[in-house]
């Protein structure tokens, strides 16, 4: 492994670095050909190094294919995916490299820009709120490549297709070369210095120390995300001393500060948790105990994993499993901790509706009763303004001492006055709701009469209902006299139905259909007299 020849931020004048520093560091890598692995990372590269790195490691890798998933969100939708059971690829560069996409979030750095291809808000500083996260995509590419000839050639059967497909499984301790690409805008990298000294076993056994160490970095982007988050939508301890603070957590303004806050938050989390999730199950349906085992048909399997060299193999691969699988289970507890905070948003916020919408019903409550004041103004006015209307007719020939305006006046305004006054209070809302009732039940006709008329009917029958024991058989006898008209002429008698109706302890609905039917049926005879 070359040490690397420059500082940390480059030293060329857009911060990437030069080709001829590139160079200086990696012409006396291997020169006397005793290494048979190499390790290649690349942050943030340049886009001549892209070019670069994509013409000299075509042999190796399928560069266009990395470059996809670098860039891109076909093939992987955006989150982290393991491409590593290629032994049935069309192509041997394939079928001889393994890697992992990462794609994930971040906060950017400041004084930092995220790549072209990378999602994030870009707005200028100005149009932001001060409170504002900065989050960005970010993404790595995590391949291995295994040199030489396949040790094996393995069969899969398929039902869709005649024949078997062949598949080629490589040397696990074969020379081998890895490459890691990684654009994350935050400057927070692991560097990999340290690992000059490091003894690798094997290839997997580099892609699996990197492979932790990639998950140990994402731990740490996705908790520095979680208290950001949790910072912003979480209320500071000043809300229980500061009466303006808590009015303004708990009633929404007019930009809804809160309410998109609340909706950006709970939502981001959400997104964030999906991440997680791919990230775990990529390893998880990845590196089975078979794996672990060297025993898998085709994943850097061990040529002999019962000999003492193969179990030794095996157990200095366990301490990378348990690397890794600690920064599994750490991107389950940063899951956890997603969940708990978006509890949090959910009840803040409905308790922030539940505060605006009581601030906004009593604000509707209060203009409700200013209408009301402005309606028994004009309703004060009205009959004044009637009275003066008549007077004022340019036909009238009236005296200004006529007797006749003093008494219209009065005896026009003073009854509207008091009813208007009686309909400002229940007494007078009950008495004008009996004289409705009054005037429906004895002065009403036609299609209000029916109406009346089916009410009422409907009542006694619910009455009748409620009356009798619900598991018992009630057999009621009832005769109404159900007049056509309530208005009688003199000497005359109005046609009327004598209604027979038996009542049994069913359902209210069943009671009432089958009591329209029967009436619709007595309705629907002659009129010429009775009919029962």
């Amino acid at each position: 492994m070359s040490i690397a020849q420059h500082d940390e931020h480059g030293n060329a004048d857009d911060e990437y670095l030069e080709a001829s520093t590139v160079w200086d560091t990696i012409k006396d890598v291997n020169v006397h050909g005793l290494a048979v692995g190499r390790m290649t990372i690349l942050q943030e590269p340049s886009p001549m190094m892209l070019a670069g790195v994509h013409m000299t490691m075509s042999r190796n890798f399928d560069m266009d294919e990395i470059f996809q998933h670098l860039v891109k969100k076909d093939g992987n939708k955006g989150q982290t995916k393991a491409f590593m059971h290629r032994a049935f690829e069309q192509t041997q560069t394939r079928q001889r490299s393994f890697f992992f996409a990462f794609k994930y979030y971040t906060v950017v750095g400041d004084g930092l820009t995220p790549a072209p291809w990378q999602q994030f808000d870009d707005r200028p500083p100005d149009k932001k709120s001060p409170d504002h996260i900065d989050i960005t995509e970010c993404s790595s590419v995590l391949a291995l490549s295994l040199e030489g000839d396949p040790v094996k050639t393995i069969r899969l059967r398929s039902r869709r297709r005649r024949g078997a497909q062949l598949g080629a499984v490589y040397e696990t301790f074969a020379p081998w070369h890895l490459l890691h690409i990684q654009w994350y805008a935050d400057d927070e990298h692991s560097m990999r210095s340290e690992d000059i000294k490091k003894p690798f076993y094997s290839g997997p056994y580099a892609f699996l120390d990197s492979l932790a160490a990639e998950y140990r970095d994402a731990v740490k982007r996705y908790l520095n995300l979680n208290e950001l988050i949790s910072k912003l939508t979480t209320p500071p301890p000043q809300f229980m001393f500061d009466g303006r603070l808590r009015d303004k957590l708990l009633f929404e303004d007019k930009d809804f500060t809160y309410s998109r806050r609340y909706f950006w938050a709970y939502n981001t989390l959400g997104v964030i948790n999906e991440g997680i999730k791919s990230m775990t199950s990529a390893y998880h349906d990845t590196f089975t105990a078979e794996f672990w085992a060297g025993k898998h048909p085709y994943l850097w399997p061990h040529p002999d994993p019962e000999s003492q060299a193969g179990r030794n193999y095996l157990a200095k691969l366990q301490g990378v499993r348990h690397e890794i699988e600690r920064a599994v289970k750490q991107l389950g507890a940063c899951l956890t901790k997603n969940e708990m905070v978006r509890q949090e948003i959910m009840s803040l916020r409905e308790q922030l509706f539940s505060g605006s919408s009581v601030k906004e019903s009593r604000r509707a409550i209060e203009q409700g009763d200013n209408i009301k004041i402005l309606t028994g103004v004009s309703m004060l006015f009205l009959p004044l303004t009637f009275v003066t209307s008549v007077f004022g007719i340019t036909e009238f020939t009236i005296s200004a001492s006529d007797w006749r305006f003093p008494v219209t006046m009065i005896g026009v305004c003073v009854p509207f006055f008091i009813l208007i006054f009686l309909l400002q209070t229940r007494m007078g809302m009950e008495w004008v709701k009996k004289m409705g009732n009054f005037f429906e039940t004895h002065l009403s006709f036609g299609a209000v009469s029916d109406r009346a008329h089916r009410r009422r009917e409907r009542q006694l029958q619910l009455q009748h209902l409620n009356a009798g024991d619900s598991h018992s058989i009630l057999a009621t006898r009832t005769k109404r006299t159900i007049p056509f008209r309530r208005r009688r002429k003199r000497g005359k008698v109005a046609p009327h139905i004598e209604v027979e109706s038996i009542i049994q302890s069913r359902s209210e609905k069943s009671v009432w259909q089958s009591w329209r039917r029967k009436k619709g049926d007595d309705v629907s005879a002659p009129k010429d007299g009775n009919v029962v």
